[in-house]
């Protein structure tokens, strides 16, 4: 009994530990992600507030440097989007890994439960075994 409640703790609580581990490595791809973005988007903003000058070919590369930058913008908005979704995937096997926890726990709730209940019918069965001899005693 007691080997089968440590080895469904052991697996409740590694189950819970990788799913963490997981998470918070998708989680921290994101945020790096998200990172990447508003400093692409301050460039791109920067750019936009410079003053311009007369020049065209000044003009010319400054419109060019900014089609780069929000075409940067976009590959890295598609990439934090990519990584959201597998953020919820990771956040969603933690949150199944915890359920699973919880319905373990549940079981072995439930098998102490019944063993203590079979215990306790053992001990009556014999009580009354010992009662029975002893009125067959005072009635014999």
């Amino acid at each position: 009994m007691q080997s089968s409640v440590t080895v469904l703790e052991r697996l409740k609580r590694q189950m819970k530990r990788s799913a963490r581990l997981a998470f918070a490595a998708q989680e921290r791809e994101r945020q790096q992600l998200e990172s990447q973005l508003e400093q692409t988007e301050q460039a791109i903003d920067t750019s936009r507030h410079q003053p311009m000058e007369e020049d065209i070919t000044w003009l010319a590369e400054q419109h060019s440097h900014r089609l780069r930058l929000e075409l940067r913008r976009r590959r890295e908005a598609e990439q934090l989007n990519r990584q959201a979704r597998v953020v919820e995937r990771h956040r969603t096997v933690l949150h199944q890994a915890s359920q699973e926890a919880r319905l373990m726990e549940l079981l072995v709730e439930q098998q102490d439960a019944e063993e203590q209940e079979r215990l306790r019918r053992i001990e009556n069965t014999e009580l009354d075994a010992m009662a029975m001899a002893r009125w067959a005693v005072r009635c014999a």
